[in-house]
């Protein structure tokens, strides 16, 4: 079974992968990316992103990567997420032991 989550992931990373590099960021005539071009590049990108499975948001694809974890209304909590943050069976035992004693005060 972790087999089939590896082999998941890398296929769902290759597909992410290139559709993105086939997007094409158009520059103007002197050499600088002009506003529609870049506005064209992030409507792809929301495109490609949003037709990626995800099966935690249905119909949402991957689009909550392009949220902000900062934005005051809709706060993105899986760009929240840094590199340094771990879990592991006892911390995760630890957060849910502390909500169930607040819980039950």
């Amino acid at each position: 079974m972790s087999e089939a989550c590896y082999t998941a992931r890398a296929t769902t990373r290759d597909i992410v992968y290139n559709g993105i590099i086939k997007l094409v960021l158009l520059r103007a005539e002197n050499g600088q990316y002009n506003h529609d071009a870049i506005l064209q590049f992030i409507i792809g990108l929301n495109r490609i992103l949003k037709s990626t499975y995800n099966p935690s948001d249905p119909g949402q694809g991957m689009v909550a990567l392009l949220r902000s974890s900062v934005d005051a209304i809709n706060p993105s909590l899986l760009s929240a997420i840094k590199s340094t943050t771990a879990a592991t069976a006892t911390t995760i035992l630890r957060e849910q032991r502390a909500s169930i004693e607040a819980a039950t005060k």
